[in-house]
């Protein structure tokens, strides 16, 4: 908690929610990528999975099954050692990153090592 004059504040951030993985038996719908990077492409990728989450936001209505869950197989940000990459990488994709079940598999390029 914080103080601001006088009054309790329990947050300065938004808050967020997160989804199981459907019952058994329930339908479930998996995007698949890797490779994703920063890239104006990438952005187009990740922004059309997002739209298949939400036939509202502007996938088909002859859609059944909405995509609900996302597994990124490996090589995200392509950091190179940078944080800030990271950042960025998440901010950039953060529609889509807070409103689907995300599955995360590191590739080899999020191993980081030291060069020193």
């Amino acid at each position: 908690q914080q103080q601001n004059n006088g009054r309790r504040l329990l947050s300065q951030t938004r808050r967020y929610s997160f989804w199981t993985p459907p019952l058994r038996g329930q339908p479930t719908t998996l995007a698949l990528v890797g490779d994703v990077g920063q890239t104006e492409n990438s952005s187009k990728t990740m922004h059309h999975i997002w739209q298949a989450t939400n036939p509202i936001a502007g996938a088909s209505s002859s859609q059944h099954h909405p995509v609900t869950q996302l597994l990124i197989a490996g090589d995200m940000p392509y950091s190179h050692s940078n944080p800030e990459r990271w950042l960025s990488f998440f901010k950039l994709h953060q529609t889509l990153f807070t409103s689907t079940l995300l599955h995360v598999q590191a590739g080899n390029h999020e191993i980081e090592c030291d060069t020193k």
